[in-house]
């Protein structure tokens, strides 16, 4: 009887172990089943207004656990969104004067130095593109 008794003790602290989609447990036997999940969230807006780097998420939650050994995954998902491009405006600014060129009365002019050029629907530099005035050569 104290060898049926210690055989029983052991029995019942061997970790369970996985098999074919069943479990021993107790002597009873216990099917492998996966969690329940909730229906997909919407959407979540768009990380980014524009550009290819904005992104969505979607999630799901556990309604009941996983039992004997089942799992529980896929509970999110995530897609890019926003894959167009982001306007960008005419950057510019006016460069130096040039030195005053005549005798008494002369001219100085200066160009436009566009930094970034319009894509994607931004506004347009503007359409002069260089400035002259007169000066005083002082001579």
């Amino acid at each position: 009887m104290g060898r049926q008794l210690l055989l029983l003790l052991l029995f019942l602290l061997i970790p369970i172990q996985p098999s074919s989609g069943w479990l021993r447990r107790r002597r009873r036997w216990c099917p492998r089943t996966n969690c329940r999940v909730s229906n997909w969230s919407g959407w979540s807006s768009c990380s980014h207004s524009c550009g290819s780097f904005g992104t969505q998420r979607r999630t799901r939650y556990v309604i009941s656990i996983a039992k004997c050994g089942g799992s529980c995954y896929h509970l999110s998902e995530s897609r890019l969104c926003n894959r167009v491009c982001c306007p960008q405006n005419c950057r510019w600014h006016w460069g130096s004067w040039s030195a005053c060129q005549g005798c008494g009365t002369g001219t100085r002019s200066r160009a436009m130095v566009i930094s970034t050029r319009p894509y994607c629907g931004g506004s347009s530099c503007p359409s002069t593109r260089r400035q002259t005035t007169y000066c005083s050569t002082g001579r």
